[in-house]
């Protein structure tokens, strides 16, 4: 399942590269709506079991281009997260986020400290989090080569 997948709807976009993988990039743009949010969820219960049949684990990075969601989205995300809690478990290694933002990086900061079990890594670029990202597969036993942030980039980048 080694693919890159968009889910547009409204003003926004959710685009899930795997062509990299064990290297997952989710990228988000613009003005999420909650059905662009479950087809996306719906993409990874199949590449979760897609995951499962390759049985090799991964890195999930979210590179956060898309504005600040309203209250009642973020609780929507976060159901379509738990929902998918345990298959992150077992599979992904680790999870980092991308956010150019130094406030909300601050953010981040402040929600592992008041939660440790929030377990999410913040950069302000994707070479950054690339290079973390093979550093904690190395570790976790998975042999991967950096694909470089040029591979992930969009051909054409929309507004």
């Amino acid at each position: 399942m080694r693919e890159r997948v968009e889910f547009e709807g409204g003003a926004g976009r959710i685009v899930a590269d795997t062509r990299h993988f064990p290297y997952v990039l989710m990228r988000s743009v613009g003005d999420l709506e909650v059905e662009t949010i479950d087809r996306y969820a719906e993409w990874q219960r199949r590449l979760f079991a897609w995951i499962a049949r390759e049985g090799v684990r991964c890195v999930w990075i979210s590179d956060i281009q898309a504005n600040v969601p309203s209250p009642a989205l973020r609780r929507h995300v976060t159901s379509r997260r738990g929902e998918l809690d345990a298959e992150y478990r077992e599979w992904v290694v680790c999870e980092l986020v991308v956010v150019y933002s130094s406030v909300v990086r601050g953010v981040f900061t402040l929600f592992r400290m008041v939660n440790p079990r929030f377990e999410v890594e913040t950069f302000a670029s994707l070479d950054k989090a690339l290079d973390r990202a093979r550093a904690r597969l190395l570790d976790a036993g998975v042999e991967a080569l950096n694909p470089g942030a040029d591979a992930f980039v969009d051909p054409e980048p929309r507004e």
